[in-house]
């Protein structure tokens, strides 16, 4: 009978704390208690959903907003390590905001490993009329240029082509920043591309050109765009500013 009070109590307990770390109203105290006992709770699968909620809003006190964050990563850290980076993952797949929870990825893992969690948590279907997608979509483009890799896969061209110009800049970046076998050749398409709507990709293709010397393939085609006011044409297809 003892047993069945206590064991009622603990969930009761629990669940307090659970409520407590979801709520941005709670007191902050009662905040930092939940934060310290989820890290010190057995039940690894339920610690780790009521930390993750943490990351779910943000304080008006930025100070105090990064410090209990921080001591949510300390609690998560505190369990173990194999079942909690699966949780972290698919938390990951299903989160709109994941700066945080990235970080906390790179703690529990190696960078190759997170770096195939976000390609996984990328979105190659019609998103836009979906905010939080193209937002997601947009912040995992702009992380993978953190990472350093060999080659980069040629389904990422899809994005250079997203209605969304963030979008399409964020893959021009990654493209040009992990130096891709193809990018000159893929992204000659905004050299000559005189449109509104592509300027600022157009100017950060152009500085790439002139930058890594890559050769203009349409010469004709980037001249009569009005590319010749941009930067001086050679011969051999270099660029190189005015």
């Amino acid at each position: 009978m003892f047993s069945k009070i206590s064991n009622y109590f603990q969930r009761r307990r629990k669940e307090r704390f659970r409520r407590t770390l979801a709520n941005a109203k709670a007191m902050k105290d009662d905040r930092w208690l939940a934060l310290v006992a989820m890290g010190e709770e057995e039940d690894t699968e339920f610690a780790i959903a009521a930390l993750l909620s943490r990351f779910d809003y943000r304080l008006d006190n930025a100070i105090l907003d990064t410090r209990e964050k921080e001591q949510a990563i300390a609690s998560i850290m505190n369990h173990p390590a194999d079942k909690t980076t699966a949780l972290v993952k698919e938390h990951l797949r299903k989160v709109a905001n994941i700066a945080w929870t990235v970080k906390i990825l790179l703690k529990l893992t190696d960078a190759k490993d997170v770096f195939t969690c976000l390609c996984e948590c990328l979105d190659f279907s019609d998103i836009n009329f979906d905010r939080a997608k193209i937002i997601k979509n947009y912040d995992i483009l702009c992380m993978l240029q953190d990472f350093d890799l060999s080659d980069l896969d040629r389904r990422f061209e899809q994005f250079l082509h997203d209605d969304d110009e963030r979008v399409r800049f964020a893959a021009v970046e990654l493209m040009i920043k992990q130096n891709a076998a193809h990018a000159s050749e893929v992204l000659e398409q905004f050299l000559c591309d005189d449109s509104a709507e592509n300027t600022r990709i157009r100017q950060l293709v152009l500085d790439a050109f002139i930058d890594q010397r890559w050769v203009v393939k349409y010469k004709k085609v980037f001249q009569r765009r009005g590319g010749k006011e941009l930067a001086n044409l050679q011969k051999n297809g270099v660029l190189y500013r005015r």
